[in-house]
């Protein structure tokens, strides 16, 4: 006797159709839509009016509550978007496709503004709107990743070439997600490491972590809400011409010859909202042949009559114009293939340019001592500033300073305005040359901050407590013997 298949398989073998799977959307799109909006509200509001100041960095963190999830949710969306394309790799299946498309420019947006924000947020606090630092510069490419996503798929006309295409570019960029988030384990870099992690407590103070938190889940319900608003409209284009679709623009009375657009035949098309006939498709062979006094075409051309008048149909009904009256496909898609390959271009110039300058890397006091910092080039030396050693010489624009990794100590000279957060004890990334007497000429200086965040009286009881605050992770080590 076989075993029946489980309930929980059926459905999920049903929804995994859009014809089942348009409606179950629709029914949670306002669900997932108006929790982001109150988590979003919540966050916004515990984030900018009840979390305290940060000690270092005043009010200026305050954008971390944007920055953060929108970093976060460019990551886990991209992973999400890979997830559906190996599974419309794998079981060929036409709904996981259309997800993955749904959920690319929701992605994009995130990293655009995680990039954007970061650019504000360093100003203030590092001293420079952009660096070439391995997470900053890991990001940047994983907006180039989702930019050409969408163009490629953009650039072929048959929607399962352009799945199948589209899925390998998708899986070849997943390998840029693990190294934006060990990208500051990994190499010593200007970006502050992780506040929260899976394995220690949030460096973070309560407050602040629930405003962020509270974000992060706004920025996740509207990314499901986005997607799946987005889902439903490719589906009603790729499924057109299906009869449930027909069957959405069927009222509930007699048929009108020409029936009120309703929400539901809205679709995206060329980058702008257009009206479906859904019921103009459905009966645009009879309407055609009743409307010219034509005969209706035989039962052996049928199909093919049908799908040219149905197209027709859509041309007339607004869904896109017509074909003396834009480009032709074949130049489309070459413009499409020249756009996507000169962000390729661009994104491999910038990606090249960012390894010449070694990505921010720097070297701490004691590697410069033991010679691994490079020779007869510019490199850049990262440490604390150590106290009581800050002089201005000369006309008062001409500062030196030590610079210490609690082992070796390099003298740094430097002329122009420091950045805000530059001070006594606390973390700064030089670069420049090193000279002949073993002082560190500087071009450019930048603060960095450590990864915690807390009011000004928690930092004050830390040091009364002989606790080191404001000395980066990598800076915190015992002094060598």
């Amino acid at each position: 006797m076989s075993t029946p298949p489980s309930s929980t398989g059926n459905v999920w073998f049903r929804f995994a159709s859009p014809a089942s799977f348009y409606p179950l959307a629709g029914t949670l799109i306002p669900w997932f839509g108006a929790a982001a909006a109150i988590l979003a509200i919540a966050g916004l509001y515990i984030g900018f009016f009840v979390a305290p100041t940060d000690w270092q960095q005043g009010e200026a963190y305050r954008i971390i509550f944007i920055h953060v999830p929108a970093a976060w949710m460019a990551m886990f969306t991209y992973l999400v978007m890979a997830f559906w394309c190996a599974m419309s790799l794998a079981f060929n299946t036409r709904l996981s496709a259309m997800m993955a498309q749904a959920l690319a420019p929701t992605g994009a947006m995130f990293a655009f503004v995680s990039l954007w924000t970061g650019a504000f947020w360093g100003r203030p606090t590092w001293g420079a709107y952009w660096v070439w630092d391995a997470r900053l510069t890991s990001t940047l490419i994983l907006l180039f990743l989702y930019l050409g996503f969408i163009a490629l798929r953009a650039s072929i006309d048959d929607p399962r070439r352009a799945d199948r295409a589209a899925a390998l570019l998708a899986l070849v960029g997943a390998i840029n997600v693990p190294i934006i988030y060990f990208s500051v384990r990994w190499w010593n870099t200007l970006h502050q490491g992780s506040s929260i992690s899976m394995t220690a407590a949030p460096k973070m103070a309560h407050t602040m972590l629930t405003a962020m938190l509270l974000m992060t889940l706004a920025a996740w319900a509207y990314t499901i809400a986005a997607a799946l608003y987005r889902v439903r409209s490719i589906i009603l284009e790729r499924e057109a011409l299906a009869a449930w679709v027909g069957e959405l623009g069927r009222p509930a009375t007699r048929l009108r010859p020409w029936p009120e657009p309703r929400r539901d035949d809205r679709v995206a098309r060329d980058g702008r909202l257009r009206v479906l006939r859904l019921e103009l498709v459905r009966n645009a062979g009879d309407r055609t042949g009743r409307r010219t006094g034509l005969a209706a075409p035989s039962p052996a051309r049928e199909p093919a009559a049908r799908g040219r008048d149905a197209r027709r149909a859509l041309d007339g009904g607004g869904l896109a114009p017509r074909r003396s009256e834009s480009m032709k496909p074949r130049h489309k898609r070459m413009l499409w293939i020249v756009a996507g390959l000169g962000a390729l271009a661009v994104a491999a110039t910038l990606v090249l340019n960012a390894f010449r300058s070694n990505l921010v890397f720097f070297y701490t006091p004691t590697q410069i001592a033991d010679g691994e910092a490079p020779k007869g080039k510019p490199f850049r030396i990262g440490g604390l500033v150590v106290p009581e050693s800050v002089k201005r010489v000369g006309d008062g624009t001409t500062v030196t300073f030590a610079v210490t990794d609690n082992a070796k100590t390099i003298q740094v000279a430097y002329t122009g305005i420091l950045p805000d957060l530059f001070k006594e004890g606390r973390g700064v990334v030089a670069q420049g040359t090193l000279e002949h007497d073993g002082t560190f000429k500087a071009r450019e200086v930048l603060a960095k901050h450590d990864e915690n965040y807390m009011p000004p009286e928690a930092a004050e009881a830390l040091r009364r407590a002989g606790h080191p605050v404001g000395a980066p992770a990598q800076f915190q080590q015992a002094p060598k013997q």
